[in-house]
């Protein structure tokens, strides 16, 4: 049985939990709507999802060593419908990264995780910055990490940028990628 817990908010049709299952007992998603709920319900029979941020529970039951995020990325992309190109802060979709970020305070995981698109750092950076600062007054320390999944075994270019709030240290060079050994192809994916 796996000893630590997790928690995603804004994981859709789960993803994000398929791997962090591997490592970690996951108690719930949290969602802002039922886009992706239904096939996350599917994949993870039991798994608990609370729809709307008045459902999500005030307390967790449960120490949460981990609580990763994955809200909408089309707010920094370059290819998705922002609202305003000349501002990101104006678009309403940010609302859902400020009510994951009040997990920190709300439930105090050992780790918190944003994954988004490069852009987030890039075009985001007050927001991250903010965010960063914020947590360091909670107790946290925060870390960058800008990621492409081929060097994770990934078949695809996939660059990503995660905001990792920590209340515990994390060696970062103990679980870099080995940059060396060549991205696994299309081909070699699909033949397993």
């Amino acid at each position: 049985m796996k000893s630590l817990n997790a928690v995603g908010a804004n994981i859709f049709a789960g993803g994000f939990t398929l791997g962090v299952s591997q490592h970690f007992h996951v108690l719930a998603h949290l969602e802002h709507d039922d886009y992706g709920v239904e096939v996350a319900r599917a994949n993870f029979k039991g798994l608990p999802v609370f729809v709307g941020t008045a459902a999500w529970p005030e307390k967790a039951n449960k120490p949460i060593h981990f609580l990763y995020a994955n809200p909408p990325c089309a707010i920094w992309s370059l290819a998705g419908n922002m609202v305003d190109r000349r501002d990101w802060r104006l678009d309403p979709r940010l609302q859902r990264v400020r009510d994951i970020f009040s997990l920190v305070e709300r439930y105090r995981p050992q780790v918190w995780c944003w994954e988004s698109v490069c852009q987030a750092f890039e075009r985001g950076r007050p927001l991250v910055e903010s965010l960063a600062d914020q947590a360091a007054r909670l107790g946290y320390s925060a870390s960058y990490v800008l990621i492409d999944a081929q060097y994770l075994g990934a078949p695809q270019v996939r660059k990503r940028f995660f905001l990792v709030l920590h209340r515990v240290a994390i060696d970062w060079e103990k679980h870099k990628p080995d940059y060396a050994k060549p991205p696994l192809t299309a081909a070699e994916a699909l033949k397993g």
